[in-house]
C-alpha cells in the first residue's frame, strides 16, 4: 500500500496502485468511493461542493464550521452539506492509523437518480448544518462495513458495484433518514449575507477569494468592490488585520501562538510569526511583556 494525496478534504488515501489502474477507479473528491488515512495527527481546511456521508473506521476527527464542533470517534458518521467553510483535525488513536471511508454524491449522481426515481421529499425541521452527526443504525452499519471490507482486502469495487452502492444508500437514507435524504432535492443556494458579518465568521478560512465571494452570494468583482468601498481596503486587507487582531487578543489572554495560527488561517507559524511582527513590530512571543508596558493602537476594523 502507499499514500496519495487527494483532493478531498485535502488527505493522503491509501490505495494499491495496480489495483487503482485495473479497477478505473480514482478515490480523488469527485470520485463516488474514496478512503482516507493519516499516520500522524493532521489539520485541513475544507470547501465541500458536493454532499458526502462517511464513517470514520478508526482514529478520531474534529470537524469545525462557524460555531459548530462535532467529534467522530471509531464508528462515527457523518453527512456533509456543500457550499461552507469548514476545518478537519484527524487523529490515528489506539496504535491505529486514522482511517475513514465514504460515498461522495455528485451533482451528476444526483441528476440522473432524480430522473430514474419518483423523489418523495419530505418537510424537514429546518436547514441542516454543514456537518450532521448521524446516529449508527443496522442498514448503514451493512453498508460501511462492505466498503472498508473492500478496502482492507486491497480489492476495490468496480463503477457498477459503487453505483449500486450509492442507490443502496440512498435508499437507506430515504427510509432511515428523511432530513438527510431531503436535504439532497429542496436546493442549497445560498442567501446574500451582510458583508462585515460574513468576514467575522468567515476570515479564518485560508480559501481562495472566489470562494468567499460565492458563499457570500456575491461574484467576485461585486466581492471586491463593496469590501473597498466599505472598508477602505481589499478583501484580502481586510482578512490579514482582522487574524492579527484575533491573534492579539488570544496571546494576551494567555494562548500560545503554536496554538491558535493555523485556526485563524496561517499556513504556518513563521508566516503567522512574520506577519504578526510586520503590523505591530515584535514577535507573538513578546505579547505577555509587552502587554504590560502599553497596548498598540489602531485595533479596530470599523473605518480604515
Amino acid at each position: 500500500m502507499w499514500f496519495r494525496q487527494n483532493r478531498f478534504f485535502g488527505l493522503r488515501v491509501c490505495c494499491l496502485d495496480d489495483m487503482r489502474k485495473e479497477k478505473g477507479i480514482m478515490l480523488s473528491s469527485e470520485a463516488p468511493f474514496f478512503a482516507s488515512i493519516y499516520d500522524s495527527v493532521t489539520q485541513r481546511e475544507l470547501y465541500e461542493r458536493h454532499f458526502k456521508l462517511m464513517r470514520v473506521v478508526s482514529g478520531k476527527a474534529v470537524l469545525r464550521a462557524g460555531r459548530q464542533t462535532i467529534v467522530l470517534s471509531a464508528g462515527d458518521y457523518a453527512f456533509a452539506t456543500p457550499g461552507g467553510f469548514s476545518k478537519i483535525r484527524m487523529s490515528p488513536e489506539g496504535g491505529k492509523l486514522f482511517r475513514l471511508v465514504g460515498l461522495n454524491f455528485t451533482d451528476k449522481f444526483l441528476s440522473d437518480y432524480q430522473r430514474r426515481n419518483a423523489v418523495a421529499v419530505r418537510s424537514t425541521s429546518g436547514k441542516l448544518r454543514c456537518f450532521e452527526k448521524l446516529k449508527s443504525e443496522p442498514w448503514l452499519e451493512a453498508l460501511f462495513l462492505s466498503l472498508n471490507y473492500c478496502l482492507e482486502a486491497a480489492d476495490l469495487p468496480d463503477k457498477e458495484l459503487v453505483e449500486m452502492k450509492l442507490y443502496e444508500c440512498m435508499h437507506i437514507l430515504s427510509e432511515r433518514y428523511p432530513e438527510e435524504y431531503s436535504a439532497f432535492f429542496v436546493g442549497t443556494g445560498r442567501q446574500r449575507m451582510d458583508l462585515e458579518t460574513f468576514l467575522n465568521e468567515n476570515y479564518m478560512y485560508n480559501a481562495p477569494l472566489v470562494r468567499f465571494a460565492e458563499l457570500s452570494g456575491r461574484s467576485l468583482s461585486t466581492f471586491r468592490r463593496e469590501c473597498q468601498e466599505r472598508f477602505g481596503m481589499s478583501p484580502g486587507e481586510w482578512i490579514q488585520r482582522k487574524r492579527l487582531e484575533r491573534a492579539y487578543a488570544r496571546l494576551q489572554a494567555g494562548e500560545r501562538p503554536s496554538d491558535i495560527y493555523w485556526e485563524l488561517g496561517f499556513v504556518t507559524l513563521a508566516h503567522f510569526s512574520r506577519k504578526f511582527r510586520e503590523r505591530y513590530g515584535f514577535p507573538p512571543s513578546q505579547v505577555a511583556e509587552k502587554e504590560k508596558r502599553d497596548v498598540p493602537s489602531d485595533t479596530s476594523l470599523a473605518k480604515k
